[in-house]
């Protein structure tokens, strides 16, 4: 048995039940769901009907439910590329909880986009980008100004056989068809939640390379729902501290505007920390992004070092001494 049927299986006992794509991402393995993921070939995720149907797991009604154009549906939901979520509140408005439609006007998209972006599990993409991050202020016009620029405009693009524009609409022309196709409807909303959790899982949560030395990190000096601080093993100066996302990126700029925030949160508590064990006579706080930088560790981390009086001899010129040549002025 693969290990792929074997996480499935061991799933199915401790539900008792056929799992759903949701089901199965939240209760297996994660590292086993990371090697699934590394060969898109093996990846069930991405025709999860196929997968059901190559191990005998669908009845002969189900079979007849899902086939032709239902389950080319499924499997566009299943692969369309995302570097946003945006996608994913385009398609809910065509499943339109539950009873779906093939005709989407702006006043559709406005409200499937409110709705999903006032989960706040949701909303880490609209905070992470300056030109959404106000969307708690946003109303009818914003919401569907980003739909159009992203999700519709690509939709229409790179899944024209599904999708299409009448005037000013978004048409599914068969949809409407197999709203009382259960298992289809299910079918859905299932591939949606299922993308929407694995990108959040996999772009935002605490998901962590075991190759990396602060991502197998046990203690901690400070820490917070999103964020950590330790003493530097090789320090600079007596008490220089870094502070890390729990979250394996590495690139600072890449970082959620709510990590940065819960980073300099723990950066003010090292600071009194410090001020406290060892009252520096300043500090330098910095980030190296990029090896080229100078980032030995591609896990993102801010350096916060106390400076104390006669600690070099030319203090003068701060963080410009990265390139010596270059300190004095």
């Amino acid at each position: 048995m693969s290990i792929i049927d074997s996480e499935y299986y061991k799933v199915k006992k401790k539900l008792g039940h056929r799992p759903s794509r949701v089901e199965l991402f939240e209760n297996m393995d994660f590292e086993t769901y990371i090697e699934i993921k590394k060969n898109s070939k093996e990846n069930i995720f991405k025709d999860y009907i196929g997968y059901l149907m190559s191990i005998d797991e669908l009845d002969c009604n189900e079979k007849e439910e899902i086939e032709g154009f239902c389950w080319r549906f499924i499997k566009m939901i299943e692969n369309t590329r995302m570097s946003k979520s945006y996608k994913m509140p385009f398609l809910l408005a065509f499943y339109n909880n539950g009873n779906l439609k093939s005709i989407v006007a702006d006043e559709d998209l406005y409200k499937s986009f409110k709705a999903f972006y006032s989960i706040k599990e949701n909303t880490a993409d609209m905070y992470a980008d300056k030109n959404t991050e106000k969307f708690a202020q946003w109303g009818r016009e914003e919401y569907v100004e980003l739909a159009k620029q992203n999700p519709v405009k690509y939709m229409l693009k790179s899944e024209s056989e599904f999708f299409e524009l009448d005037r000013d609409k978004i048409v599914v022309r068969r949809l409407e068809e197999f709203k009382d196709n259960k298992f289809f409807v299910d079918n859905i909303r299932d591939a949606i939640e299922f993308r929407t959790k694995e990108y959040y899982k996999t772009r935002y949560d605490e998901v962590k390379d075991m190759s990396c030395i602060f991502c197998d990190l046990k203690e901690y000096v400070l820490e917070n729902d999103l964020a950590f601080a330790i003493f530097d093993k090789f320090p600079v100066t007596k008490g220089h501290m870094l502070f890390i996302p729990k979250r394996h990126i590495a690139n600072f700029f890449d970082l959620t505007k709510e990590e940065r925030e819960a980073i300099f949160d723990l950066v003010d508590e090292g600071k009194k920390l410090l001020d406290e064990k060892y009252s520096p006579d300043a500090y330098n706080v910095g980030v190296n992004v990029g090896e080229y930088s100078g980032q030995s560790v591609m896990h993102v981390h801010i350096h916060l070092m106390p400076r104390y009086i006669g600690d070099t001899k030319y203090p003068k010129g701060g963080v410009r001494g990265v390139i010596p040549e270059k300190m004095s002025y």
